[in-house]
């Protein structure tokens, strides 16, 4: 089995690849931060980069390679660092920290910018207007690699929002469009997630009873306070 994966990266000990993809393909990342205000929290969406990527999928990771890369318009009319254009940059998400995979599609003609990215990429004629994809979140503090660092620099900036102690609980969303990523790589994802879930409930109920053990003999112990007193003379 190969131990390396891409452009180059090395799998670790014991990890297994589940799956490779037969080609690229088109994605989309975004962030979710929430922003506390003054008597509440809000929630809200910003995209940032899409992508031509070819991802894998291992026993314990998410692997995104992104050859080609275009900053949202959000982000250019905010002035932001430009990313590099074709860069061979990675993104590494445990499969711990997705919280989501699941299907979707995207309105290629209703976003300008994917559509004009798609253009610029040569893959526009590729997708229907109305395209099926994969759709992931996961806790962006504990993904890294390239991609997660642009993210990071974005943030800390305050290209987005002004104010780092405003800024809580970051989520990413990556999109992963067409047939290839919904048909082969999205159920695989799924039933890795399906097993992980049920590992962790296993361990949970062990966690649980080996408490329950650890409590059973101070419950049972007999009370020796009656034995303690002294004899009425």
């Amino acid at each position: 089995m190969a131990r390396v994966v891409g452009l180059f990266k090395e799998l670790e000990g014991g990890e297994q690849l589940l799956y490779e993809p037969g080609g690229s393909m088109p994605a989309v990342l975004t962030t979710e931060l929430e922003v506390k205000k003054l008597m509440r929290a809000e929630r809200k969406a910003y995209p940032l980069v899409y992508s031509i990527v070819y991802p894998y999928l291992t026993s314990r990771r998410l692997l995104i390679l992104a050859l080609h890369q275009a900053e949202s318009k959000l982000l250019l009319d905010h002035k932001a660092p430009r990313i590099p254009a074709r860069s061979g940059a990675w993104l590494e998400v445990p499969v711990e920290a997705i919280s989501l995979a699941e299907l979707t599609s995207v309105n290629v003609r209703k976003d300008h910018d994917l559509a004009g990215f798609l253009s610029w990429a040569g893959l526009k004629e590729g997708l229907l207007e109305v395209a099926p994809a994969m759709k992931v979140v996961y806790d962006a503090k504990r993904s890294k690699g390239k991609v997660r660092d642009y993210v990071d620099l974005i943030v800390k900036l305050g290209v987005l929002i002004r104010g780092q102690r405003k800024v809580e609980a970051p989520s990413d969303t990556l999109l992963l469009l067409g047939e290839e990523a919904v048909s082969n790589l999205l159920p695989r994802l799924k039933e890795l997630l399906e097993g992980s879930k049920e590992v962790g409930k296993v361990e949970g109920r062990v966690e649980a009873t080996k408490a329950k053990e650890e409590l059973k003999p101070m419950e049972e112990a007999p009370s020796f306070a009656l034995f303690d007193r002294e004899a009425p003379t």
